[in-house]
């Protein structure tokens, strides 16, 4: 019995450790993308031989994270400070490591294509609206997917969709660059005449 509680508080931590790391790793080589989303790929189910407690604490945390990545993402539309792209990155690496711990690929992929497109973002890659749609309709999805584990929603039908439009960017078959803006209006995510800024779930962002 001693094992088995021994092997239950490494699972614990191991968890833990995965939403609190704060380092985003960039694989430097090449990224080889799927060119279709399978099923598998979209899906929010547990593996049947998931641990219960792993499971738990992911739906125990990803409420918070989800709200900061949320957050994270509207405050860089808003106001283009690249912390809070720093802090969007973060959360996404962390969050899908806890995913890739707990075996549910659709929140997985969904986070390492989300943390991809925002590093190339951050490489200086142009983006205009379409970028920060996206992006919200990601951080919109994530919160969907968090209210469903809990139990409080239906399953947000749109993960496939976006992980479709993630990979197109991500492999140049799409672009979100718009025409250039004039520099009075720069940076070009920020988006002034909206005071204040409501998300794609009612809430204002302060």
């Amino acid at each position: 019995l001693g094992d088995v509680y021994k092997r239950q508080a490494e699972d614990r931590q191991s968890l833990l450790a995965a939403f609190a790391a704060s380092d985003v790793i960039v694989d430097e080589h090449e990224n080889l993308y799927p060119q279709a989303v399978s099923d598998e790929d979209a899906s929010l189910a547990a593996p049947d031989d998931v641990r219960p407690e792993l499971l738990d604490g992911l739906i125990t945390e990803l409420p918070a994270q989800s709200e900061s990545f949320s957050a994270s993402i509207e405050h860089y539309i808003r106001t283009g400070d690249g912390s809070y792209l720093l802090t969007a990155q973060r959360v996404a690496h962390t969050i899908k490591g806890a995913g890739n711990v707990v075996g549910i690929h659709g929140i997985a992929n969904l986070m390492h294509y989300c943390e991809d497109l925002l590093e190339v973002h951050q490489k200086g890659a142009s983006a205009g609206d379409g970028f920060a749609d996206l992006l919200l309709d990601a951080a919109d999805c994530l919160a969907n997917i968090s209210d469903y584990l809990q139990g409080f929603a239906p399953a947000p039908d749109n993960v496939g969709a976006l992980l479709e439009q993630l990979l197109q960017v991500l492999r140049g078959d799409a672009s979100l660059s718009e025409p250039e803006m004039p520099e009075s209006m720069a940076p070009p995510l920020l988006r002034e005449s909206v005071e204040p800024l409501v998300n794609k779930r009612g809430a204002v962002v302060e």
